[in-house]
């Protein structure tokens, strides 16, 4: 009689939800997830932040879980780690170059953390550019569809 002001018959119980996943956490069923986030948009110039408010627009409307980093531009190298500790799959790398040449470089983290185990010589490493392709613009939200099927 509360909502619908007529009597209905009913019985239920529940568990609580907060219980029963926190039963599923301890028996490991339930992997544990540091973000939703699928791609990281790096910031890298104070001048770009309106394109990459759009990239994450774009990518945020085409149903993919998106992170970008907000505040003043900070070295890559800090995005990335914080990308990598959050466990973000992807990588957003756009630079005033890739701009000009209408790309975005797409970093997919784990082949790199994988691949670049081996390298002693951080010279080596950046050239090596691990788990990274350069994507046209126009192709990326299909791309990252690809990738992340």
């Amino acid at each position: 009689t509360r909502f619908g002001g007529q009597p209905i018959p009913a019985t239920g119980a529940s568990m609580g939800v907060d219980r029963l996943l926190a039963a599923v956490e301890h028996l490991g069923k339930a992997p544990r997830r540091k973000t939703m986030a699928q791609v990281f948009v790096s910031t890298m110039d104070r001048s770009l932040i309106p394109e990459y408010l759009q990239l994450a627009f774009e990518l945020r409307r085409a149903g993919i879980r998106t992170e970008i980093n907000v505040g003043r531009p900070k070295k890559l190298g800090k995005q990335l780690q914080r990308a990598d500790r959050l466990e973000i799959p992807y990588v957003l790398i756009m630079g005033g170059d890739e701009v000009a040449r209408n790309v975005v470089t797409v970093k997919e983290m784990e082949v790199g953390r994988d691949q670049s185990g081996d390298v002693g010589d951080h010279e080596q490493w950046k050239a090596a550019r691990f788990g990274q392709q350069e994507v046209p613009r126009a192709e990326l939200v299909e791309t990252l569809k690809r990738l992340l099927s």
